[in-house]
């Protein structure tokens, strides 16, 4: 409830922030040293972000640099204070800038979507519990996704402070964290570091420094210091202005890259395409791991867990267990159903591998199959972050179903590795989905009239190596 309390607070006082521009010089000099270092990790204009979060957006100083270096990326804008956000909106023409803006608690985003980028300058020292906040924006970025933020730090404005020091008194000017205390947030499933600058700035005298504090919404004061009297804020005002008249601002730049998951999404155009036996034909020609999220119809088979590792010749440690086991041979929603279950997202934890190692996953039937009453398996792969490698029969039929697949993955922007195509070799069905599907194939799977180890080494020396994989989500 104290949390809660501080944080109507500060919406209420960055609401009535409305000289924040005039006022904010050094928060647009902060934004713009954030964007410029931002810009530096994304030098190659192939790998630039395509889904951006800026949360603690004020009235839209970082927003204008990311529509700048980013014109073509999806950005949510998004603040805790719906009036600052309305103003940051009238900055912005609806129909050159595509932008979404939203009302967001930072420090409590929702589950969805993931983002390739997410920032913020200088709102990270608003947080009631940094460390929390910081982990569940990390958790929203996708594998190799980046975290970019500035915040106020130690020994911000101590000119100041050491007037109150002097006169022993207590200064409500919130303590801000030391970049130590920072650097100790970051979890350690990524790289993450903290720089420090310092920007000074010369007011013309005491109460114009107060003043300008006061029309950015930063005067919230600790709630367990009380306001000074008004002849003892005269008395700190004088020695403010009998001194160097200078005010020192601690900055820090905080990035994080995720780490990013090696491996393979594979999926088909229809059930029964032939998706287990790529499987298998991909986890024996990378040596990596495999994993069946969903398993459905085990009272009629084995299950394709025990068929790949039987046909790939994989140890006990590369099988990692399906996360959800059904009997009927129906789509995961409808076979627990039989079951009475509901299949929710706490049924399922992605597997934690090292970082060189691959990972496979095989989904069940197609992209559209229902897992729960809210959610398909193409919702399931957006959530895996892995590129898609789609596979499709080589006959009558393919050209019409291996489109749609592949437009609906386009449309959710999921990166696609390739297509590979099962059966009788067909070169004009080939040409077909190449010209007019946009996508490499990968691998071509002729029919096996016997599927048992040695074949399926025989199909693996024919696999891409992985690292030659380069998916693709543009049409």
């Amino acid at each position: 409830m104290k949390d809660k309390s501080r944080k109507n607070q500060i919406i209420e006082r960055f609401g009535k922030a409305s000289a924040y521009d005039q006022a904010a010089f050094v928060q647009k000099i902060v934004a713009k040293k954030l964007a410029e270092k931002i810009k530096l990790t994304f030098p190659n204009s192939t790998f630039l972000p395509i889904k951006i979060l800026e949360f603690g957006c004020g009235t839209g100083f970082l927003t204008e640099e990311l529509t700048r270096l980013f014109p073509k990326a999806e950005i949510t804008v998004s603040d805790i204070s719906p009036a600052m956000l309305e103003r940051a909106k009238t900055k912005f023409d609806p129909l050159r800038n595509a932008l979404n803006f939203q009302v967001l608690d930072g420090e409590n985003p929702p589950q969805y979507p993931f983002y390739d980028l997410i920032c913020s300058s200088l709102s990270l020292q608003w947080f009631a519990d940094r460390q929390k906040g910081l982990r569940r924006l990390i958790d929203q970025l996708n594998p190799d996704g980046q975290l970019w933020v500035s915040t106020l730090c130690e020994n911000s404005f101590h000119e100041w402070r050491q007037l109150y020091h002097q006169r022993n008194l207590l200064c409500p000017i919130m303590e801000c964290a030391s970049i130590s205390e920072l650097q100790s947030d970051w979890p350690a499933l990524g790289q993450g570091e903290w720089i420090s600058e310092k920007i000074i700035d010369y007011p013309q005298n005491g109460f114009t420094f107060l003043r300008h504090f006061k029309k950015i919404g930063a005067s919230l004061p600790e709630e367990t210091i009380p306001p000074l009297s008004a002849s003892k804020l005269r008395t700190l005002l004088k020695l403010f202005d009998q001194g160097e008249k200078k005010i020192t601002y601690h900055v820090g730049y905080g990035s994080f890259r995720k780490s990013s998951r090696k491996g393979v999404f594979v999926t088909g155009t229809d059930t029964g395409i032939g998706k287990t036996l790529t499987a298998a034909c991909l986890v024996r020609a990378w040596k990596s791991f495999y994993w069946k999220p969903f398993q459905t119809g085990l009272s009629e088979e084995e299950g394709d867990s025990a068929v790949v590792k039987r046909l790939a010749k994989i140890s006990d440690d590369q099988l990692i267990s399906p996360a959800v086991t059904l009997a009927a041979p129906l789509s995961p929603e409808a076979a627990a159903k039989q079951e009475n279950r509901i299949i929710t997202k706490h049924d399922i934890s992605f597997p934690s591998l090292k970082d060189n190692e691959i990972l496979v996953i095989e989904g069940a039937g197609g992209l559209m199959v229902p897992i729960s009453p809210d959610k398909m398996m193409i919702d399931f792969i957006q959530d895996c972050q892995l590129p898609v490698i789609l596979v499709a029969r080589s006959g009558l039929g393919t050209i019409n179903h291996t489109l749609l697949s592949l437009e609906a993955l386009r449309s959710r922007k999921i990166p696609i590795a390739g297509a590979i195509l099962s059966g009788t070799q067909n070169q004009e069905n080939r040409q077909a989905i190449e010209k007019y599907g946009k996508v490499s194939i990968l691998a071509e799977i002729p029919y096996l009239d016997q599927v048992n180890p040695e074949q399926i080494e025989i199909v693996a020396r024919n696999m891409p190596a992985f690292d030659t994989i380069r998916p693709s989500i543009d049409c």
